[in-house]
């Protein structure tokens, strides 16, 4: 359910984004999580993972949404994502923010406060329930 919710939104704005390939991405980070036994702490490597990479291109590189030259959020040509990239970097974030090497989210954080990223905004409106998850 929240593949199709999220796949929605986004083909709105880019290519139609299957929903398989955001539930895969889900789920493989819920599995990660499970295997490092994240417990209360799964929620903040979460909203952390979102943080950082909507504010950062890479470690120590802030991302600029709109440049001279137009904006990150534009679309492009040939498919750069897959699950297995998606989850690299999920992991990578996990082990760097556990080691003290890359931010968190600072407190009260969430999507809504970037009103720049129009996506963001649809999908917040839209609200979500537990059972959106399952």
């Amino acid at each position: 359910m929240i593949g199709k919710k999220y796949s929605d939104a986004m083909s709105e704005d880019y290519a139609a984004i299957e929903a398989a390939f955001i539930t895969a991405s889900i789920e493989s980070m819920v599995l990660f999580l499970n295997e490092i036994s994240a417990g209360e702490s799964a929620a903040d490597y979460a909203l952390g993972f979102c943080y950082f990479r909507t504010a950062f291109e890479s470690q120590g590189r802030e991302r600029k949404i709109k440049s001279m030259f137009g904006s990150q959020l534009d679309g492009v040509k040939v498919q750069e994502y897959d699950v297995d990239k998606c989850v690299v970097a999920f992991k990578a974030y996990v082990f760097a923010l556990r080691n003290q090497q890359t931010p968190k989210a600072p407190p009260g954080w969430s999507v809504k406060s970037r009103e720049d990223i129009d996506l963001y905004q649809r999908l917040s409106v839209q609200g979500d329930s537990l059972l959106d998850y399952l």
